[in-house]
């Protein structure tokens, strides 16, 4: 272009409610305010939920570039806030370390290099002294933090990793704008745990889409279709003015148990004792078959284990051999027909257990502090059984309306009576 070429440029394509404001060679295009911008047409232009800007007229020795700068609106700033829990209460001492890629504008993921936050279970932030983080002073609320709240950074040399993290912290990156992709893997803690669960809140993630690359590191395995049973692992996805949220849980191997109590199906009906159960090793050789039996007890129905089928050796939860089982009735309680309902049961390392179908109720039995214990999650299923025969509602209404009919009857004949006397005495 010659020297003394005037030219505008207009930017395209800006969606108004993501960005506020353009700024054009230190020029601010303000949507709010656009008039005395120095743009050509009135700044920022408006059409449903497109937006434009254009800068003002100069020649080409004027101006011999532009640089045009997007600033995000305040509803596409969002975070990411990853918490860390632990199944049935305290983990003591322990810490744990995230791993979080986040989507670039090529549409790769890379491993996170920048700025994050870290609060405590009360709201307070971790800083960083001498190396060690302590726990500030600042209870600043996650959509208030600013240059005064205390942030740490991703080390350099080891992109993505988050550590140090306590049950109960939450890691929290900022400024995240829309469709930004992002992944979170927990490094795993070691063989005293079992594999982390992951919870993503609804409406803030979308599973992976087929064809990302990858840019610095492979994610986990089990991010794309599992070559078993075409699993996915969820990504998120941020969603315009929305935060997402990543809960990582994890439970204890021995930090935790189970039980099945034996109850009545009807309404509000007792725990039974005295049923009868077999747990027969699913998928096994006949030769190699392995069997337990439980007897549920009075008053609570909870069903203890045995090695016998009198039921006279008794068994812990622990001692049940890890595996595959069924689960049946194989003696009712008096009054009560026999349950033709047969469970498929997990037994699974350190006290832990799945059943297909079931849900269980979960209980906590507390830890003492004096004596080191910790909490210990128990989950709780129930088995129920009908009754042969229901004795029939008799009675009708009961006496409810008797009794009242006679209390009236009452204070009509005492009224009656009172009246009476009453006469007599003015008759005389």
């Amino acid at each position: 272009m010659k020297v003394n070429r005037k030219y505008f440029v207009r930017e395209l394509n800006l969606k108004a409610d993501e960005y506020s404001n353009v700024k054009v060679d230190q020029i601010i295009v303000d949507e709010e305010d656009s008039e005395g911008s120095g743009t050509e047409g009135g700044g920022i232009h408006v059409s449903e939920d497109k937006t434009w800007a254009d800068t003002d007229v100069k020649t080409v020795s004027e101006r011999a570039y532009i640089v045009f700068k997007n600033e995000c609106s305040e509803e596409n700033r969002n975070l990411l806030q990853i918490k860390k829990e632990m199944n049935g209460g305290s983990s003591g001492g322990d810490t744990y370390t995230f791993r979080v890629w986040l989507g670039n504008q090529a549409g790769q993921m890379e491993l996170y290099e920048g700025k994050y936050y870290l609060v405590n279970r009360d709201g307070y932030y971790y800083s960083e002294q001498s190396g060690k983080l302590v726990l500030s002073g600042c209870n600043d609320a996650p959509d208030q933090i600013n240059e005064h709240t205390p942030s740490l950074m991703i080390k350099e040399g080891d992109p993505g990793v988050i550590s140090s993290i306590s049950s109960d912290d939450t890691v929290i990156i900022r400024n995240l704008v829309k469709d930004t992709k992002f992944y979170v893997e927990e490094v795993h803690p070691g063989v005293q745990y079992e594999d982390p669960v992951y919870e993503l809140k609804a409406g803030t993630y979308q599973p992976p889409q087929a064809g990302i690359a990858w840019l610095t590191g492979d994610l986990p395995d089990g991010t794309d279709e599992d070559k078993d049973g075409g699993r996915k692992t969820e990504m998120g996805s941020i969603q315009l003015g929305q935060d997402a949220f990543v809960t990582v849980k994890n439970s204890k191997l021995g930090n935790r148990t189970w039980q099945i109590v034996k109850k009545s199906s009807t309404e509000g009906g007792p725990y039974l004792g005295d049923a009868v159960f077999e747990l027969s090793a699913a998928d096994l050789p006949e030769e190699e078959s392995r069997v337990y039996y439980g007897k549920s007890v009075d008053k609570t129905g909870e069903i203890k284990w045995y090695q016998d089928r009198n039921c006279t050796i008794e068994l812990q939860v622990g001692d049940l051999v890890t595996g595959t089982y069924r689960f049946r009735e194989i003696a009712a309680v008096n009054g009560y027909s026999l349950s033709d309902e047969v469970w498929e049961i997990e037994i699974r390392p350190g006290n832990g257990i799945s059943v297909t179908g079931q849900r269980p109720q979960t209980e906590t039995i507390r830890g003492d502090a004096l004596d080191g214990s910790q909490d210990i999650e128990k989950l709780v299923y129930t088995f129920t059984n009908t009754p042969m025969y229901v004795l029939p509602n008799s009675g009708g209404r009961g006496i409810y309306w008797y009794l009242v009919g006679g209390m009236l009857f009452m204070m009509a004949g005492a009224l009656v009576l009172y009246k009476n006397k009453c006469s007599k005495v003015r008759g005389r």
